[in-house]
């Protein structure tokens, strides 16, 4: 007996895992993109010295 959907389960569960591998990656760009502009900010030294201090 096959349960009702597992085919679709088939097709959809794969590409939805590809999807999220690819918005995983893209992410990651995005996140070396920003830390990459923060860091080239002419007040980065002061801005990072003020939040890390407990």
């Amino acid at each position: 007996m096959v349960v009702a959907g597992t085919d679709a389960a088939a097709t959809v569960l794969p590409h939805l895992a590809r999807q999220l591998i690819a918005l995983h990656s893209l992410r990651a760009d995005v996140a070396a993109q920003v830390e990459t502009l923060v860091q080239a900010h002419p007040l980065y030294q002061v801005l990072t010295s003020i939040f890390t201090r407990s």
